[in-house]
């Protein structure tokens, strides 16, 4: 069932009339808010917002060959990662043109997800385990977890905005169908008893402490352990040692900590160090392993040299974004054109203009 927006907010306005100011303050949106990014849907044609996402992009992205290391990002595809995010430009073209005037096709924010997609197939590969099981903190657009997804892992995550949920949950359950659990509006799903792809709300993440029964590989939380608030990050950071405890692979992974507008730089790397993880990559990611953990044999090796490209079916080809992604005048939205001009990295036909 697809999830709906006053469901959503009606189960959000109950928790919040009841939860005291250090959960209530914990899981706010202040950064976002802060920046002027709009966190919340109030009609179905607003998801938009949430399918890409262009302001400040590096024209460079664009360009094989290169490394971004604020994305574990090498610009190069092989042509299995191709045929995954092509399917991710369909979904969201599919999912678009049910609720929204003009459909739109991801252009930019899926290729950003490859960089920790490889990471953690690679983690996968390193370790010999087909199936990893996965957390992410803060989804974003959520493709990095779809493509988590198509590779077969188990993947749950949760997210504080009601607009990135809402359309993380309509992107996973048009991909994922039966094996998706919506927790939002199922007060029948269990934890214990979730589909291989989940999805868990900020206030089912906030109780977890009392009884966690999500158990994880890899824990991800990027681009955002500088945005959230200061006990939030305390919380995930200790969460996160109970979801690592069973497994024999137990890594926390990022590649850069976000905006640092609730925490500096410094401060998540002492409290880090404060909740006894232990860093071991961090030329191209940052890979932690909690207290009392030893990560598995070779994987520190692997990726501080270079990130192994998704690669199953052998060929060995790569590929340049401009070969596979379409920037045609008829792809893209007026928020594009906004921030090319404003950036003046590119030249596009703006519509309309005479």
């Amino acid at each position: 069932m697809v999830l709906a927006i006053d469901t959503y907010d009606r189960e959000e306005r109950e928790v919040r009339e009841r939860i005291g100011y250090t959960e209530y303050s914990a899981f706010g949106t202040k950064t976002f808010d802060d920046f002027g990014f709009p966190t919340r849907m109030a009609r179905d044609d607003q998801i938009f917002r949430f399918v890409d996402w262009y302001n400040q992009q590096d024209p460079q992205r664009l360009e094989p060959n290169l490394f971004f290391r604020d994305a574990a990002l090498e610009t190069n595809y092989t042509l299995d990662e191709v045929q995954l995010l092509t399917k991710l430009s369909q979904a969201t073209y599919a999912i678009t043109e049910k609720y929204c005037e003009k459909p739109i096709r991801v252009h930019f924010n899926h290729q950003g997800s490859v960089g920790l997609f490889r990471v953690t197939q690679a983690i996968a590969d390193i370790s010999g385990k087909e199936q990893l099981s996965v957390f992410e903190v803060g989804p974003g657009c959520g493709y990095m977890g779809a493509m988590i997804g198509f590779a077969g892992h188990n993947y749950c995550s949760y997210d504080v905005t009601q607009g990135y949920y809402i359309w993380q949950s309509r992107l996973h359950e048009h991909l994922f169908g039966n094996e998706f659990s919506e927790f939002v509006g199922n007060p029948e799903v269990r934890l214990d008893q979730r589909g291989r792809i989940a999805h868990i709300p900020w206030w089912v993440y906030m109780t977890l402490y009392r009884n966690c029964p999500i158990e994880a590989d890899v824990v991800i939380s990027n681009s955002n352990l500088g945005e959230m608030s200061y006990d939030c990050l305390r919380y995930v950071l200790q969460l996160s040692k109970q979801m690592l405890e069973r497994s024999d692979i137990s890594l926390f992974v990022f590649a850069n900590p976000g905006a640092c507008h609730m925490n500096m730089e410094i401060l998540i790397w002492k409290e880090l160090e404060k909740a006894g993880y232990e860093r071991i990559t961090e030329k191209n990611v940052y890979a932690f392993v909690p207290p009392g953990k030893t990560p598995p044999p070779g994987i520190t090796e692997i990726l501080e040299e270079r990130i192994p490209l998704y690669d199953p079916s052998g060929l060995g080809k790569t590929v340049g974004v401009e070969d596979f992604v379409d920037f045609t005048d008829d792809d893209m939205g007026d928020e594009f054109y906004f921030n090319a001009f404003i950036s003046g990295w590119r030249e596009f036909t703006v519509p309309g203009r005479g």
